[in-house]
């Protein structure tokens, strides 16, 4: 795609990488704003015979990095054929335009994956192979891979990032100072929280008060 850059971050450790993405594009928003040029995230905005742009993510746990490891991730690609429709609507908005099966991009009906193959939903590289361990890449998110409404997983972390950078530019544009200390004055009165509110369908279903307590009683350990 003409103009396109791509741009990597981590290697991070679980949701911390919602963390680097958001911070990764703030810097980017903020250059391309400085340099009078205009950013896009979507995944496919001109239409034509070329790629789109995803959020290729490479994931890997312990288990995937030791000797025999790659029957691991083979493990782990099986469960992720299993929920791909359920991972696919949480891999952004206008992915069906880039998703096509052309253009190093597998069909988003349809699950698949290989060894080197940048045509598949998961890629696994050659060194992994060989050696027998490494990693696994999803090839299916969109760039801009963020969704708008109640957060599922940790989807909250990108919801959270998204807000505290609007936060930012409207006090920055109002010229007044921005802090997220959680007591940034010592006095009497409350100090800033995160409160977030947690709940899983069993929760949400006939009898989920009682899946509310036990989950407390679990946190309380």
């Amino acid at each position: 795609m003409p103009g396109q850059w791509e741009f990597q971050v981590g290697p991070s450790v679980g949701i911390e990488a919602g963390d680097h993405i958001w911070c990764a594009r703030y810097l980017l928003e903020r250059i391309t704003e400085q340099a009078g040029v205009v950013l896009t995230l979507d995944p496919k905005p001109i239409e034509g015979d070329w790629n789109g742009a995803g959020c290729h993510t490479n994931y890997s746990t312990l288990a995937m990095r030791e000797e025999g490891g790659f029957e691991v991730i083979k493990k782990a690609i099986l469960n992720l054929s299993l929920r791909h429709t359920e991972h696919i609507s949480a891999y952004g908005e206008g992915n069906e335009r880039r998703l096509t099966g052309k253009h190093e991009t597998a069909n988003i009906n349809q699950f698949s994956w290989g060894v080197a193959n940048r045509g598949c939903s998961i890629r696994v590289g050659r060194d992994t192979e060989r050696e027998g361990k490494g990693y696994l890449e999803d090839r299916r998110p969109a760039s801009w891979e963020f969704q708008v409404g109640p957060s599922v997983g940790i989807e909250a972390g990108d919801h959270i990032w998204c807000a505290r950078y609007l936060l930012e530019r409207i006090t920055e544009q109002a010229g007044v100072v921005l802090t997220l200390d959680p007591k940034p004055i010592e006095g009497d009165w409350n100090g800033a929280g995160c409160h977030t509110n947690y709940s899983t369908l069993a929760m949400r279903e006939e009898g989920g008060f009682e899946v509310i307590k036990k989950a407390i009683l679990n946190l309380s350990l």
